[in-house]
């Protein structure tokens, strides 16, 4: 009976290292699998570093950009402004040179009626100067001729 006993606790013995290789195996599968793939995550980590960094460099290049568009915003609305202020100035100075012109024809138009009656009243002392001549050089000969008579008469 004792050898009954130690062959089925030797069948038992092997059955369960039989078990015990099974699941050694299995476990080694496993390990093996498990292996893989922390590799595969250590790969897949140090791409996700990577692509973290280009993240990163995507998203300074991105602010620079937004500052140096900003900037020629700015710089467009600070010209604009400018621009428009210039503007304004010069329509300003367009209306008080508009003003000076209209002052300035005013009095062109009042030195030509200027002009004008001068030139009459120059013309009508000519004419009353010629006048006065021409009587003078009447009454001159008019004299002339009585100093004749008389020269005549006395002789």
């Amino acid at each position: 009976e004792g050898v009954e006993e130690a062959e089925e606790e030797l069948d038992e013995l092997q059955h369960e290292n039989d078990s015990l290789r099974d699941t050694i195996e299995k476990l080694q599968r496993e390990s093996q699998q498990l292996k893989e793939k922390v590799e595969i995550l250590e790969s897949d980590s140090d791409k996700l570093a990577g692509l973290q960094m280009e993240l990163t460099m995507v998203k300074e290049d991105l602010a620079r950009e937004r500052t140096k568009n900003q900037s020629v915003v700015d710089s467009a609305i600070h010209n604009h402004t400018q621009v428009e202020s210039e503007r304004d100035a010069a329509l300003s100075e367009l209306r008080d040179l508009k003003q000076q012109l209209a002052a300035a024809l005013g009095d062109l138009e009042v030195a030509r009626a200027d002009n004008t009656r001068i030139l009459t009243a120059n013309s009508n002392l000519q004419a009353a100067l010629e006048a006065f001549q021409d009587e003078r050089q009447a009454e001159l000969r008019m004299i002339e001729e009585q100093r004749l008579e008389s020269e005549e008469a006395t002789k």
